[in-house]
């Protein structure tokens, strides 16, 4: 849903010449499940993302790091596996870091301690 220079050019002169207001409410008034579906789609319009999950990930950014008691670890792995981590994160446009906690996570729980 990608918005282009003419599209925000047309709201500008409608804004302009008084057309649209701040705030209008123009479009149809929606509610339940439709104004969830349309408040979706705007969130990922508006975060770049394919999916909610990517969206509200964008959207709230990385918890601070003392909001949950954390280590760091260090790890050697080879490097034929870190050039692919590091192309998995920035395909995800995420981190590192941030790969290997959720490879972490999923491990742990296909193979429960």
């Amino acid at each position: 849903m990608d918005r282009d220079d003419a599209y925000y050019e047309e709201l500008e002169r409608l804004y302009e010449s008084g057309e649209i207001r701040s705030g209008d409410h123009s479009g149809p008034v929606l509610s339940g499940t439709e104004a969830v579906q349309a408040g979706q789609q705007h969130l990922m319009w508006a975060t770049d993302t394919d999916t909610i999950e990517d969206a509200v990930a964008v959207a709230l950014g990385r918890p601070r790091l003392e909001a949950v008691p954390n280590e760091i670890m260090r790890v050697r792995v080879p490097q034929r596996l870190m050039a692919e981590v590091r192309l998995f994160a920035k395909k995800r446009n995420t981190t590192i870091s941030q790969v290997v906690r959720e490879a972490m996570g999923e491990y742990m729980r296909k193979e429960p301690v």
